[in-house]
């Protein structure tokens, strides 16, 4: 076993390019990391940084010495221990060093998606938890990576991409992006992504399913994973990622979607829990990766988690009933049961201090209705709510992004052009006001029925 493993390690040093092939990004670092086993076990990992330094090296949080192996320099360069981490200088105009990475060690101590999980021949992890990244003091360093993986295996992220080069930089440390290596097997979904240079509306979104059974046809997954994609970029004026990835973690044992999970440092990524005996026909039923593809669609706000959910929760009811996928009474019903919910947070302390799934999502998904009801309104149906999500991402506002809520207001504001959301912020975010419900639904001429069990329109 042990001598199939060292064949294993060096069949995929050998088979990667020599470090200089490729120049690292100006002022930034440049790395090669190889799947050392077709398991993902161990990353052999080569970097080079443009400069000769000195840089301090640091590992991500929670990622510790005991998974960084055999660190040293390269072509002259040299490694020295300090407390913090490490310490390359470089020579002949350049910093090199390699190490290996353990990505069993990391999986094993700590369990997580976001640093590192194993499941059976394959792990998804977090894209920074393997890299020793140099500090950049305010400035933020490109990186790009490389990776390689030996026949029966594959690596895949959601980073921008030019060929097989895939790109981030310091700046979108500490949040995580979602990859997948090992025994995965990859479908790719061709998307109609907001138009960008040099490649039109050409998208890709990749589907890593992670080494556990999953019976489900994958003509039948990707099919939903491609319709739901059209559906998001249909409302949003195209798919907002031109590279995105969907991490699917099967559950064994269980039925239909079970968690779903963004992560935008750097690039649109999900991790998406389906139950193993989940059938074709219970996909386009389900309400999680619509919710969770909006998500990709708009920046992180900080402290703001009303306006993301409520906006998740808005959209991705709006589009299953105008799909068909969902009935309008039940997404009425729905609504107007648990909007109460989320009125004592709006009436009472704010929803930018509201705790808790009921005060959260459904006073943020209140808000939205709100918000879209005026603007339809007021500009005689010219105008909706999408516009101003719509102008959010034409600013560069996707889920990559840290935004705060005073810009996010202004950008949707200047595009719907009555002020409407910033009103709303001003009424029910840092402190509360009343809310008074009755009168919007009677001129959606929406209501429950006796008992609620019916939705009535008028």
């Amino acid at each position: 076993m042990r001598s199939r493993f060292v064949l294993a390690v060096i069949a995929a040093l050998a088979a990667a390019p020599a470090l200089a092939e490729q120049a690292p990004p100006p002022g930034g670092c440049h790395y090669e990391i190889a799947l050392a086993d077709a398991d993902a076990r161990m990353l052999d990992v080569a970097m080079i940084c443009a400069g000769e330094g000195p840089f301090a090296l640091s590992t991500y949080r929670f990622v510790t010495d005991a998974h960084v192996k055999d660190l040293r320099g390269a072509a002259g360069s040299t490694i020295a221990k300090t407390e913090e981490g490490w310490t390359l200088t470089g020579a002949g105009g350049a910093a090199r060093a390699s190490y290996r990475f353990d990505v069993d060690e990391l999986a094993g101590s700590t369990n997580s998606p976001s640093l590192g999980q194993r499941i059976g021949g394959s792990v998804v992890a977090g894209v920074r938890s393997f890299l020793l990244v140099p500090e950049g003091g305010r400035r933020p360093l490109p990186l790009t990576l490389r990776f390689r993986a030996p026949e029966g295996a594959a690596a895949v992220t959601g980073l921008a991409r030019t060929g097989d080069l895939e790109r981030l930089d310091t700046a979108d440390f500490p949040y995580i992006s979602f990859m997948a290596m090992g025994r995965i097997e990859v479908l790719r979904v061709p998307v109609a992504a907001r138009p960008g240079p040099g490649r039109g509306d050409a998208g890709t979104l990749t589907v890593a399913i992670l080494d556990e059974q999953l019976p489900l046809a994958r003509e039948a997954l990707a099919q939903w994973m491609g319709a739901s994609a059209a559906r998001i970029g249909a409302y949003f004026g195209g798919f907002p990622a031109a590279e995105s990835l969907v991490v699917v973690q099967p559950v064994p044992g269980l039925r239909y979607l079970r968690r779903g999970m963004v992560a935008g440092g750097g690039g649109a990524t999900m991790l998406l829990r389906i139950g193993a005996a989940t059938q074709p026909a219970d996909l386009f039923g389900q309400w999680m990766l619509m919710h969770e593809l909006v998500h990709f669609a708009a920046p992180f706000v900080d402290g703001h988690a009303w306006l993301m959910e409520g906006m998740a929760v808005y959209v991705e009811t709006r589009l299953r009933v105008a799909a068909g996928w969902f009935p309008r009474d039940d997404a009425w019903r729905g609504f107007i049961r648990n909007f109460r919910q989320g009125i004592p947070a709006m009436e009472q302390q704010g929803l930018a201090q509201a705790r808790g799934i009921g005060p959260v999502y459904w006073g943020g998904t209140l808000m939205m209705l709100l918000a879209d009801a005026e603007i339809v309104e007021k500009s005689g149906g010219a105008k909706s709510l999408a516009d101003c999500f719509q102008a959010v991402l034409a600013e560069g506002g996707d889920t990559a992004q840290r935004w705060s809520l005073d810009r996010f207001v202004a950008v949707c504001d200047r595009a719907t052009g009555f002020g409407t959301l910033a009103r709303l912020v001003e009424a029910h975010v840092a402190k509360g006001s009343p809310v008074d419900l009755a009168p919007l639904l009677a001129k959606l001429g929406v209501q429950l029925g006796e008992y609620e069990a019916s939705v009535v329109y008028d």
